[in-house]
């Protein structure tokens, strides 16, 4: 396929993530504050650093499928079948709780412990392409 659909994919992929606004006028906003609730703006340049290393991923693996004969439908249909996966159609995927290995309570998204029993959520395990973002 040519590089139009490709610009209207990544298009597409874009304004789903970032709700309609470009990365550009949100990072330009959050480097002009100095504070945002407490983040130093070296927080705020990290995460703008995180989001463009997630586009730059995302380009890739459209590229990959598009490659392979995927479609702008086939990946339109499957952001919202991903969407709706936590039954709340809002545009993002909401973390469940994690049940703790060692006692089953349920670990809320987020932290790195059990509440309970303290015991790691995750000790060791592999790294994924989504963990270094």
């Amino acid at each position: 396929m040519g590089h139009r659909w490709e610009c209207m994919s990544i298009e597409f992929l874009l304004g789903y993530a970032m709700g309609e606004k470009s990365a550009a006028n949100s990072a330009l906003r959050a480097a002009a504050i100095p504070s945002i609730s407490g983040a130093p703006v070296n927080d705020v340049e990290d995460l703008s650093e995180r989001i463009d290393r997630l586009v730059l991923l995302c380009a890739a693996m459209w590229s990959i499928l598009e490659d392979g004969g995927a479609t702008e439908e086939q990946l339109i249909a499957r952001v919202r079948e991903i969407d709706a996966a936590d039954d709340v159609i809002d545009g993002q995927i909401t973390a469940k709780p994690t049940p703790c290995r060692n006692c089953g309570t349920l670990v809320a998204p987020g932290l790195a412990a059990c509440q309970y029993c303290g015991e790691p959520v995750y000790d060791g395990e592999p790294v994924g392409p989504f963990d270094t973002i």
